[in-house]
């Protein structure tokens, strides 16, 4: 119920909380979707720090009704375009999302200014992340 998920929602956030760097910003975007601002961070950086943090939710686990619910994401990346809006750069990193969940569960696809890079394989100049 809501409860459940209101509990695996906050579960999910002291996760993030410990993985990310003081200087990262973690805000809800949405019912279930967050984004994490990391400035002064390349996108193979920011590819190490959410693969990182998906490790991380999945060695913790959440009790359910007596049940063991193992935490799992997708998520999108993107660095900061130089004539971008915040809003075009976030449409991006939910365009690689999207795609990251049509690959399957728990992966991290990166955004770059031709469309989504699967699971970040190309190489990547050091962009500042939003």
């Amino acid at each position: 119920g809501h409860g459940t998920g209101d509990s695996v929602l906050k579960e999910f956030c002291l996760v993030v909380q410990r993985c990310i760097r003081s200087t990262d910003i973690l805000a809800r975007w949405g019912g279930e979707e967050f984004v994490v601002l990391m400035p002064e961070t390349s996108i193979v950086q920011a590819l190490d720090i959410i693969r990182r943090l998906q490790r991380e939710l999945t060695k913790a686990f959440f009790m359910a009704n007596n049940d063991r619910l193992v935490l799992t994401f997708s998520a999108g990346v993107a660095a900061c375009g130089t004539e971008e809006t915040e809003i075009e750069i976030i449409d991006r990193a939910d365009r690689a999302m999207y795609a990251a969940k049509m690959a399957g569960k728990n992966r991290v696809f990166a955004a770059n200014e031709n469309g989504v890079d699967e699971e970040g394989n190309n190489s990547f100049h050091d962009i500042p992340l939003l």
